[in-house]
Parts: structure tokens; sequence; C-alpha cells
């Protein structure tokens, strides 16, 4: 803790300390959002699946030859447009 010397200086460390309550609520507010997005259904749904398809894909790579990985490649793709669609869909009907 600073000793403050004058009225002056009380001044700023008041607005000092205002400043840094802006800025927490500011981050807040931000974290607080974030864990809205993150809650909803559609995101939830979308993250599951992309883990999902994700874990298969790495071991399907580590043990496939070229061919078959390229094809699991372009079917997980497939499947993470498909999720991304149907997390639209379900984020309509939570919405309604």
């Amino acid at each position: 803790m600073m000793k403050i010397k004058n009225k002056a200086h009380l001044t700023w460390q008041k607005q000092q300390i205002k400043n840094r309550q802006l800025e927490l609520e500011h981050e807040i507010s931000s974290h607080w959002q974030t864990l809205k997005e993150s809650i909803q259904p559609q995101k939830i749904f979308q993250n599951q699946v992309a883990n999902l398809l994700n874990s298969k894909s790495e071991e399907s790579f580590e043990q496939s030859s070229i061919l078959k990985s390229s094809i699991n490649f372009g079917l997980v793709l497939l499947a993470q447009k498909l999720s991304n669609e149907i997390g639209i869909l379900i984020k309509k009907v939570f919405t309604k």
C-alpha cells in the first residue's frame, strides 16, 4: 500500500482504483459472454462431435495408407459440416 501524501495524490489513487475496477468489470463481462456461448446446446454438440471425429481421424492417420487417410479426412470434413448444420438447427429449436 502506498502512502498518500496530499489531496491530489489521493484523487489520483481513487482514479486509478476506478480505472482498475472498470477493467475488471469489462474482463468479467467478456468471460461471462464466453461462458454463455460455450454452454449453448449447439456448441456442446459441435464440440463433442469435433472431439470424436478428431480422435478417430488421428488414430486412422497413424495406422493407414495415404489413400485411406485422404478418404477419412474427407469424411471428417463432411461430418464437421453436417454437425455445424445440425448445431444451427438445434439452436433454432432452443431459441423458439
